[in-house]
């Protein structure tokens, strides 16, 4: 559907007069036929207000809550929504937040997991491949021909389907990396907010429903396994996912070149997640995934800690197993 042509009720649930017998019937809206689907919204931005604001329980809770005309019930939801919005001023302005750049409500854009920020930056190489695709399709009325032989829609609903009914746990052993994260993510948010830090407020919020949202990807990271428990490398994954989500809109020549090149941001990153440890000390392993889900290179964080190492700044084991904040 799109935002312009549905309202509050086409989304959710209306009530009806049947035309024959005179009585009132609830008749489901998109997000009640897409249960157990997904639901895609294009658009987004151009919605009413008061048509968004109908979708908020949906998101939160799954379900749809009626009482109108004398019928009192609660409708099943339990859908993925995928929806697609406009930035307010024609582009997307990378000195702005993602609420200052999209018409939307802070308390809405919090409830999706992912907001991905897909920007038009001018590219020759890609810019070429995307005209001589539309060029070939537009002749031919068909696409190129692929490289590869691509699974067939019977096997990925088979697979989907299986995927299902896995329902994976999160283990004891990960419940503290998980937790100290989302810590860290508020604690930069707030530095962010108050221009304590060198990452300014082109990123968005954090809030609880960020924690719940590396819960759910760490999830459905190891039901794609097949597994039944969640493992460290999948909520890895889903914090990277997290980061990368929002990576066009962060501007890295230019934070950089605030801060005086690469290895002075990875510094900067590397004491801020050194602090809060004890004995300001941590595996490397732990290091590494924390600046390489933020974008840079393995070889970019091991000339960092080189150059810092050699000014007695951090400490690292003998091994190089674990690095220490002097």
């Amino acid at each position: 559907t799109t935002g312009k042509g549905s309202s509050g009720v086409g989304l959710t649930a209306a009530v009806i007069r049947d035309q024959s017998t005179g009585d009132m019937t609830l008749e489901g809206g998109a997000l009640v036929l897409a249960d157990m689907g997904i639901c895609c919204i294009d658009e987004f931005d151009k919605m009413d207000e008061a048509d968004q604001t109908a979708i908020h329980e949906v998101m939160e809770q799954q379900t749809v809550s009626i009482a109108k005309a004398g019928i009192t019930t609660t409708l099943n939801a339990r859908t993925s929504i995928l929806a697609a919005a406009n930035p307010l001023f024609g582009r997307y302005k990378t000195d702005r937040s993602i609420e200052m750049n999209v018409n939307l409500p802070t308390a809405l854009l919090s409830r999706f997991d992912l907001v991905f920020l897909l920007l038009d930056k001018a590219d020759q190489d890609r810019d070429r491949q995307l005209a001589e695709h539309v060029a070939h399709v537009h002749m031919f009325n068909k696409h190129p021909d692929l490289d590869f032989t691509p699974y067939s829609a019977k096997i990925m609903r088979a697979y989907i389907s299986k995927c299902k009914e896995t329902t994976p746990f999160v283990p004891d052993s990960l419940v503290e990396h998980i937790v100290s994260h989302y810590v860290m993510m508020r604690q930069n948010n707030g530095q962010r907010k108050s221009g304590k830090s060198g990452e300014n407020s082109r990123q968005s919020f954090c809030t609880p429903r960020s924690l719940l949202s590396i819960l759910r990807f760490s999830q459905a990271l190891a039901r794609l396994r097949l597994a039944d428990k969640v493992s460290r490398a999948d909520v890895e994954e889903a914090i990277r996912l997290q980061w990368m989500a929002k990576a066009d809109a962060m501007d890295k020549k230019a934070e950089e070149q605030e801060m005086g090149g690469v290895q002075s941001v990875i510094f900067h990153l590397i004491t801020d997640f050194l602090r809060p440890k004890k004995d300001g000390k941590v595996s490397m392993a732990d290091l590494q995934n924390h600046i390489t889900v933020r974008g840079y290179k393995q070889q970019d964080l091991e000339e960092c800690i080189e150059t810092y190492e050699h000014f007695e700044v951090f400490k690292v084991g003998r091994n190089r197993n674990t690095i220490q904040l002097v």
